[in-house]
């Protein structure tokens, strides 16, 4: 006996083949019971984001999501806190449900930013829709099937076979904090996007002059669809018609007035204008992290952002050790700041600043700040610019028992030949260990003052010396910079003054620390 099945008969055996299937793959691997996913394939990244993850988008973030149905290859620059984690992460989601048995690798810097920013926001986009989405989300993975999943790590410098093995039909790579990415690692990510149905997205602040990043957005422009976010793209400015030109003129003030930002999350009209004051709207600072244009190669600046984004990166990867140091710049006059930076090793633990104290009261705060954090009297090394008013600063911590060298920016260097003066030795130390990565912030990072000052720094040669000179604060402030304060303690900080034996002319000795980082 044979049964026949017509199967015009029964329309519908198609349909309930296809939810029984897609119910098997939605259970994901862990087996728990969670709604069919099989509806969902076809439509479009946005479609998803906003209907079914419930996400509203506004335009710029839709623009990404779109572009990445329709172009295998974008690149966005993005200005500071414009939800570009945000959106990679929904992007990552929405790609992975909507194509079945695809592949998603996620990179960025460091384990930390991988871990700590783009996968925290996936983990909180499971959390909350729970057993709606299909497989089982871990802190930087996702799998649904043995050749379904996402993975986010860090790329190694130094192991080309770290993307070896990512092959599917549909396959996206997301490089969060792309212009941070070494160029070795772009190299390896490169043998996964020789399919068909490989789709890249490079997504980041534009702080490097130089790079793959960059080149998407100029040399290799051709190959990549490319997307801008300024602050002024942003719905805080677009919202009340915000330009960059009100912000130059005051007019944002006017706008504003009383409004409630719709997004307060995101970059505002008054915080763009507080950089733009401190820092001026030519600054390298602002271009990247406002107007989100790549800074030009600069071959006079000291210390680059990028190299301040890829310490910035650090924090958590380097330990603090050894003995703390401390560097204070002492305030002068007018607007400008005293700054004490705390190190360890190659850690900058805190940074304070405040204006407009006199030195005695200068002082007593940094006895109550190193107090605080419990430092040493007798193995603490305190460095302060002693020049001016800041001898009387120094002269009083050393009154209370503190290890003090007062340093005068305009002594004789260690090598008179190379180095004008002490000044200018100081911060080329500094730049090394940038250019090195051998310098870190504690856990709350850099402040974004600093960050501007340390990549404001503008350096030229002179004859008869064979290493830089490094402008003074006067050059910069007649540059429309601000004195760049808090830079100069974290130069004290770091600055590796000579022993006693062989002390400069002009770097008082009082005490000497052995054993320093």
């Amino acid at each position: 006996m044979s049964l026949a099945i017509d199967l015009p008969e029964l329309p519908n055996m198609r349909t309930l083949f296809d939810r029984v299937l897609s119910d098997i793959v939605a259970r994901g691997i862990d087996g728990q019971d969670s709604p069919a996913m099989h509806e969902h394939v076809g439509k479009r990244l946005v479609e998803f984001i906003e209907q079914d993850l419930g996400d509203p988008l506004w335009e710029k973030q839709r623009a990404i999501a779109n572009a990445l149905d329709d172009h295998r290859f974008v690149a966005v620059k993005s200005c500071h806190a414009a939800g570009k984690s945000f959106t990679a992460a929904r992007i990552v989601a929405a790609y992975l449900i909507l194509h079945p048995h695809s592949i998603v690798v996620t990179t960025a810097p460091t384990n930390r930013q991988v871990r700590n920013i783009l996968w925290r926001y996936i983990n909180a986009i499971a959390a909350r829709h729970g057993d709606r989405l299909p497989g089982r989300v871990l802190q930087m993975s996702w799998e649904i099937a043995p050749d379904w999943y996402a993975i986010g790590f860090k790329g190694s410098d130094d192991n080309s076979d770290a993307f070896q093995g990512f092959h599917a039909e549909h396959l996206l790579l997301v490089v969060d904090e792309a212009a941070g990415v070494s160029e070795q690692v772009f190299d390896a990510a490169d043998a996964i996007l020789t399919g068909e149905g490989a789709s890249a997205l490079l997504i980041g602040n534009p702080t490097s002059p130089s790079g793959t990043f960059r080149r998407a957005f100029h040399q290799d422009r051709a190959l990549w669809h490319q997307i801008s976010i300024s602050a002024y793209d942003t719905p805080n400015f677009t919202t009340f018609g915000v330009t960059k030109g009100d912000m130059l003129s005051g007019a944002w003030q006017r706008k504003v007035a009383d409004q409630q930002m719709p997004y307060p999350a995101l970059i505002d009209p008054g915080w763009v204008a507080r950089q733009i004051q401190r820092h001026g709207a030519e600054s390298a600072f602002v271009t990247s992290r406002i107007d989100a244009e790549f800074p030009e190669d600069a071959g006079d600046t000291l210390i680059s952002l990028a190299q301040i984004e890829a310490a910035q990166a650090n924090a958590g990867e380097l330990q603090p050790t050894g003995n703390y140091e401390v560097g204070i710049d002492v305030a002068r006059f007018g607007d400008d700041e005293t700054s004490i930076a705390i190190r360890r090793g190659p850690v900058l633990l805190a940074q304070e600043s405040w204006g407009k104290l006199d030195t005695m009261e200068s002082a007593g705060r940094c006895d109550h700040i190193m107090t605080r954090f419990g430092l040493d009297k007798d193995t603490t090394l305190v460095k302060v610019d002693a020049t001016g008013i800041g001898s009387g600063v120094a002269d009083r911590l050393r009154e209370l028992g503190w290890n003090v060298r007062d340093v005068h920016n305009g002594a004789k260097s260690s090598d008179r030949e190379q180095w004008r003066m002490l000044r200018d030795e100081m911060w080329w130390q500094l730049r090394e260990r940038f250019a090195e990565g051998r310098i870190a912030p504690g856990d709350r990072g850099f402040d974004e003052i600093t960050m501007a000052q340390l990549s404001d720094i503008k350096f030229k040669y002179l004859s008869g010396f064979t290493m830089p000179v490094i402008e003074s604060k006067d050059e910069a402030k007649r540059r429309g910079v601000r004195s760049p304060d808090r830079a100069e303690a974290v130069v004290l900080a770091f600055a590796v003054l000579p022993d006693a034996e062989g002390a400069v002319p002009g770097v008082i000795m009082t005490r000497t620390t052995k054993g320093r980082w």
